[in-house]
């Protein structure tokens, strides 16, 4: 087990620290990289004490975000930051970084050895007097960043430092102000975490094994301030999912037996696969797939359907995969396959999937038509148990023919919360039956219209139940799935209505098995090199891949005898999967719903059946 390594306890008792000054501040709209963004960091220092009670903090003190009644901040930070980024030091005041108390201590003292539930006693004209306690450390943000001239990455370092602020909870009331003095009082917490640990774990490396450590340690503090604890909660989630991404996946096909079918409407019927074995099945994120080999060496693509807060980081017990009767396939599955019935079936993969990566993240809009709602019905259900989603606030716009071809799971298997709003809209409502207000909101399909003006006003976001936060319509994220004409139409009109390109995320579904990807030969053109020397890590390979040979890089694998994996060789399924390490690889333009660039970051992931390198090097974990 890796240790952390603790810094050296300083010696408390001797240090003093002394309030050079004081500020008070309510939020205001600031406009913040072109956003109108409520904030308290624009302050000066206050001319008058601060008055702080147990109950309200400090009175006359509102913040936009955070929870903690006091934002404590090292005077000697100001000296250190602007020689470090060249800034004169007078066009920085005391309380530019935003806190209440600025703080004057030894040169040695820092937020790295101070600890959480360290008490600070002030004292006022030789008499003790108001009584904080340290709850957390400050997690520097883009407020932050803007405040201080600074691109977004300086953050990283700042989390380094530690030298970032302190937060603290009023134990006892009183009043502080310049001059007043204060002596610390050791936490006897047996282990004592530092208040510089809180911003060095939201920015650590999830590859570091000492995140962790890190997490759980922080986690374990008791009174730890509410948004502290959200912040390292969602790391520890995020390493937890990370950790259990390959829990249970297996390679190539494995028979799952059908346990149970539900007909959800005269055309839809819903499978639940399990593992006869009893070996776990894989653990999967909402909106993945299964690929499925039919007896007919029919390869199909089927969005499992339902999630719940365990299928992310640990073996599902089922999955379920909501079919819709069209085409060969699909009748056969509907009428061929009944329960106690065999499937051969993939891992679960796919990269239509939400973007929990952000701890504040914005509304959410899911968009689906017809049968495209199955993955979007497991992404609603993840949003509302997530950690980080469960009170961000949601849309869901389906659009379906009429009540008949309306899936009856759509209510039953929807979360009930006051944070999402449902839209319905029918193409072809029955008359006399489908009630519009009732069964639906409108009739026909969104319109560029609808969407904008959906987008145009703003909304509120209260993620810590403190003060909510306003954010701009367009300050959102979407997800569409349905038939390619469908999704291309709703991302002209999102992209219409000032939704950001990279905030739209999108899968289809074509009811034309004729569709199929054009030879790589096609598509091979002048970006893509003559030869590129392709390295399979995991299995030791070096090979060439030559433009004139025009091979996928799954076909130049095969050549190769790796065997690797793979399932539809159109591009969809994802069993072909690889993560690029080094270098990049174009998808061909003609590939439906796929990215046509990997960027040379080591988290893309390439399908390779459809793949060609653009680079002189490219090397892949196979």
């Amino acid at each position: 087990m890796v240790e952390t390594p603790m810094p050296q306890r300083y010696p408390a008792d001797d240090a003093t620290l002394t309030v050079v000054a004081v500020s008070r501040s309510q939020p205001v709209t600031q406009t913040i990289h072109s956003q109108p963004t409520h904030t308290a960091i624009v302050r000066s220092p206050s001319s008058t004490p601060l008055a702080l009670s147990v109950d309200n903090g400090i009175e006359g003190h509102q913040s936009a975000i955070h929870d903690a009644q006091v934002h404590a901040f090292f005077a000697q930070h100001y000296d250190y930051w602007t020689s470090r980024l060249s800034i004169d030091r007078a066009t920085w005041n005391w309380a530019f970084w935003g806190e209440n108390l600025t703080i004057q201590g030894p040169d040695n003292l820092s937020e790295n050895t101070v600890y959480l539930n360290d008490r600070w006693v002030f004292s006022h004209e030789g008499r003790e007097g108001v009584v904080l306690e340290v709850c957390g450390g400050r997690n520097p943000c883009s407020r932050l960043a803007w405040r201080c001239g600074q691109p977004h990455s300086w953050l990283a370092e700042v989390a380094k430092s530690g030298f970032c602020g302190i937060y603290l909870r009023v134990v006892r009331g009183g009043s502080i102000g310049p001059g007043d003095t204060a002596r610390i009082v050791p936490t006897s917490d047996e282990v004592a975490v530092p208040a510089a640990s809180i911003a060095q774990c939201a920015y650590s490396s999830l590859e570091d094994p000492v995140t962790r450590i890190m997490a759980e340690r922080i986690l374990h503090v008791p009174g730890l301030q509410n948004m502290n604890k959200l912040v390292i909660s969602r790391k520890l989630s995020m390493l937890q999912e990370r950790e259990s991404a390959k829990h249970g996946r297996w390679k190539g096909w494995r028979a799952l037996e059908i346990v149970k079918s539900v007909d959800e409407s005269s055309s839809v019927k819903s499978f639940y696969l399990a593992a006869p074995d009893n070996e776990p099945l894989a653990s999967y994120l909402p909106g993945q797939f299964l690929t499925i080999k039919l007896p007919s060496d029919q390869i199909r693509c089927w969005s499992i359907s339902s999630w719940s807060p365990s299928s992310t980081t640990s073996s599902p017990p089922f999955y379920r995969i909501t079919v819709k009767k069209r085409l060969s396939a699909s009748r056969y599955l509907h009428s061929e396959y009944s329960v106690g019935d065999r499937l051969l079936v993939r891992s679960p993969s796919g990269s239509f999937v939400p973007d929990w990566s952000r701890e504040f993240p914005p509304r959410q809009i899911y968009i689906s038509a017809g049968i495209g709602m199955t993955p979007i019905l497991s992404m609603l259900q993840a949003h509302f148990s997530h950690t980080t989603l469960k009170r961000t606030p949601a849309v869901l716009i389906h659009v379906a023919r009429n009540s008949k071809e309306d899936i009856l799971m759509f209510g039953v298997d929807l979360p009930f919360t006051p944070f999402l709003e449902v839209i319905k809209f029918y193409t072809s409502p029955i008359t006399g039956v489908d009630v519009r207000g009732q069964d639906f909101d409108y009739e026909g399909r969104p319109s560029a219209v609808f969407f904008t003006t959906l987008l145009a006003p703003s909304y509120k976001i209260d993620p810590l139940q403190i003060t909510p936060i306003e954010l701009p319509g367009n300050s959102s994220g979407a997800y569409i799935c349905g038939p390619p004409a469908f999704v291309d139409t709703i991302r002209v009109y999102l992209e219409e209505a000032k939704l950001p390109s990279r905030a739209i995320r999108t899968e289809t579904f074509s009811n034309d098995p004729s569709l199929r990807v054009s030879p790589i030969k096609e598509d091979v053109n002048d970006d893509v090199p003559e030869e590129c020397l392709v390295r399979f890590h995991g299995k030791a390979k070096e090979v060439k891949w030559k433009k004139r040979e025009a091979l996928s890089i799954l076909q130049l694998a095969e050549r190769e005898g790796l065997q690797p994996e793979f399932g539809c060789r159109m591009g969809h399924c994802g069993a072909c999967e690889m993560k690029v390490l080094k270098g990049a690889a174009r998808i061909p333009g003609n590939v439906e719903g796929q990215e046509h660039d990997s960027s040379e970051e080591a988290t893309t992931v390439i399908r390779t059946c459809c793949a060609v390198p653009t680079c002189a090097t490219l090397e892949l974990d196979f």
